[in-house]
């Protein structure tokens, strides 16, 4: 009687394993594109940027402005917030824990907004580059809307 055993070899094994891992490698980036995780964490990035810019202009008694740019966003300081001169907004804003300007690019960020720059107040109100207080002010980054209300700075 010869002996049959029921079963795969070890190398069969291996050869599959190696096989479904390649299969993996190539298949799994074109079912889950990286884009829709890059315009979410735009998103989050623009909701940090602001409530960070609205509670800095709130703890310094000094306005800042948030300025979107064709790739994202940064923050400036009015450079001549206590001196009583004319607005200046060249001073930059550091990201908490950094020494680096609050600057963020994404080359691939579709966005708009109602308002450019948004200027935070020393009250957390958010103004235009005139001055006037805004009612409420909408940004759209992806399928996300931002909104806004220019008497509260409220961020939702």
């Amino acid at each position: 009687m010869p002996n049959s055993s029921k079963g795969f070899t070890l190398i069969e094994l291996v050869m599959v394993i190696i096989i479904l891992g390649i299969l993996a490698a190539t298949a799994i980036p074109k079912f889950a594109g990286q884009s829709a995780y890059d315009e979410r964490f735009f998103y989050e990035d623009v909701l940090a940027g602001l409530r960070h810019a609205q509670k800095l202009a709130m703890s310094t008694g000094c306005s800042v402005e948030f300025n979107q740019t064709a790739s994202g966003f940064e923050l400036m300081h009015n450079t001549n917030c206590f001196s009583g001169g004319a607005a200046d907004y060249s001073t930059d804003v550091f990201r908490p824990g950094d020494t680096f300007g609050y600057v963020v690019g994404n080359s691939s960020a579709v966005w708009t907004s109602d308002e450019n720059p948004l200027i935070f107040t020393a009250e957390g109100q958010v103004s235009n580059a005139g001055g006037a207080t805004q009612n409420s002010t909408t940004l759209t980054t992806g399928g996300w809307i931002i909104t806004i209300d220019g008497q509260t700075g409220y961020i939702r």
